[in-house]
Protein backbone atom coordinates (compact mmCIF):
# COMPACT_ATOMS: atom_id res chain seq x y z
CA UNK A 1 0.00 0.00 0.00
CA UNK A 2 2.78 2.44 0.84
CA UNK A 3 4.43 1.73 -2.50
CA UNK A 4 1.25 2.54 -4.49
CA UNK A 5 0.63 5.72 -2.50
CA UNK A 6 3.82 7.31 -3.79
CA UNK A 7 2.29 7.54 -7.29
CA UNK A 8 -0.43 9.99 -8.26
CA UNK A 9 -2.22 7.50 -10.52
CA UNK A 10 -1.14 3.90 -9.79
CA UNK A 11 -2.10 1.18 -12.28
CA UNK A 12 -1.89 -2.59 -12.54
CA UNK A 13 -0.34 -3.94 -15.75
CA UNK A 14 -0.80 -7.48 -17.07
CA UNK A 15 1.02 -9.33 -19.79
CA UNK A 16 -0.70 -10.04 -23.12
CA UNK A 17 -3.62 -12.25 -22.16
CA UNK A 18 -4.75 -12.96 -25.71
CA UNK A 19 -5.90 -16.54 -26.13
CA UNK A 20 -6.62 -17.00 -22.43
CA UNK A 21 -10.09 -18.30 -23.27
CA UNK A 22 -9.17 -20.51 -26.23
CA UNK A 23 -9.05 -23.72 -24.20
CA UNK A 24 -12.79 -23.89 -23.45
CA UNK A 25 -14.82 -25.46 -26.28
CA UNK A 26 -18.36 -26.27 -25.11
CA UNK A 27 -20.46 -24.64 -27.85
CA UNK A 28 -21.18 -20.96 -28.39
CA UNK A 29 -23.87 -20.54 -25.71
CA UNK A 30 -21.94 -22.29 -22.94
CA UNK A 31 -18.62 -20.70 -23.97
CA UNK A 32 -20.21 -17.26 -23.66
CA UNK A 33 -21.48 -18.06 -20.15
CA UNK A 34 -18.19 -19.58 -18.99
CA UNK A 35 -16.03 -16.81 -20.44
CA UNK A 36 -18.08 -14.11 -18.72
CA UNK A 37 -17.94 -15.98 -15.43
CA UNK A 38 -14.18 -16.50 -15.55
CA UNK A 39 -13.46 -12.91 -16.52
CA UNK A 40 -15.77 -11.61 -13.78
CA UNK A 41 -14.08 -13.83 -11.22
CA UNK A 42 -10.63 -12.67 -12.36
CA UNK A 43 -11.71 -9.03 -12.29
CA UNK A 44 -13.08 -9.34 -8.74
CA UNK A 45 -9.95 -11.13 -7.53
CA UNK A 46 -7.63 -8.46 -8.94
CA UNK A 47 -9.80 -5.70 -7.48
CA UNK A 48 -9.77 -7.43 -4.08
CA UNK A 49 -5.99 -7.89 -4.13
CA UNK A 50 -5.39 -4.31 -5.27
CA UNK A 51 -7.23 -2.86 -2.29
Amino acid sequence: MEFAEQFSNPVIVFEDMGGIRDEIQYGSYMNRRLHKLLFHKFEKFVSYKAT
